[in-house]
């Protein structure tokens, strides 16, 4: 339930404040996957798409790590994630770019526009983003 934007329709803010008191602000750590998803299991799936209903999965510490877990494990697994892009250094992002298949990237307008509905991201970061995972 992490994230760095305050969209405004967003469950996770209230009207794109404050975060909503309702929804603890958590993340699932690389343990915790390892746990939820046993080798065998993950052998069995062909797609993982992360994608935060309450957060951005590019926010949590061990987002990396947990889809070279699941790509050591299912090499031919496809692995996806969403995500407004308005964060992570561009190292992190060209990183990423060689262990998953797909990113998605919310982007909602142009230049200022798009911190109209996703405010707190930068657009200039997103498409730096965008470039380095290309």
């Amino acid at each position: 339930s992490k994230c760095n934007a305050r969209c405004p329709m967003c469950l996770r803010t209230v009207s794109g404040g404050k975060v909503n008191p309702q929804l603890p602000l958590t993340e699932l750590s690389l343990e915790d996957i390892q746990s939820f998803f046993p080798k065998e299991f993950i052998r069995q799936l062909k797609r993982i798409y992360m994608c935060g209903n309450y957060g951005d999965p590019m926010v949590a510490k061990d987002t990396l790590e947990i889809f070279k877990y699941f790509r050591e494990v299912h090499p031919q697994i496809r692995l996806s994630m969403f995500t407004n892009g308005s964060g992570r250094s561009e190292k992190w992002w060209q990183d990423l770019a060689g262990i998953i298949d797909v990113c998605r990237f919310a982007i909602d307008g142009l230049g200022a526009t798009n911190e109209i509905y996703r405010r707190k991201t930068n657009f200039d970061t997103i498409m730096k983003s965008a470039q380095a995972f290309i």
